[in-house]
């Protein structure tokens, strides 16, 4: 039996998910996802031999503009969620794809150990 918990100690979290739980974490408390897919078109040259996407796919018309994106992107970072993945049909076929993976990167994410007031 390891030292520690022979002392009565609790033994260090071994994965993120049991450190998020451990340190009672806003992430934790609140179900904030660690990781959100972000669906960034429908448009898609649909060549794919396994494709299961409907043919009449939403027109570029109808998708977030990239200052839309980059307002959900910063909101997702304030609220601590860890990683973004960019998704679609066929995100390539964005042309401010690049620029919106950077605003992704460059965003200062929030802890997601801070602990609400009165939980220390």
């Amino acid at each position: 039996m390891s030292d520690i918990l022979a002392e009565g100690k609790t033994a260090p979290p071994q994965d993120g998910l049991s450190a998020l739980q451990s340190q009672r974490s806003t992430a934790e408390t609140f179900g904030i996802p660690l990781a959100v897919l972000a669906e960034v078109t429908h448009r898609c040259p649909l060549q794919c031999p396994y494709c299961s996407n409907p043919l009449e796919l939403d027109r570029a018309g109808s998708e977030l503009s990239t200052a839309e994106w980059k307002k959900v992107l910063t909101e997702l970072a304030e609220i601590g969620v860890l990683q973004i993945h960019f998704s679609g049909g066929e995100p390539t076929a964005r042309k401010d794809l690049v620029e919106l993976v950077q605003h992704a990167s460059d965003v200062p994410r929030r802890s997601r150990t801070e602990r609400k007031p009165g939980h220390d």
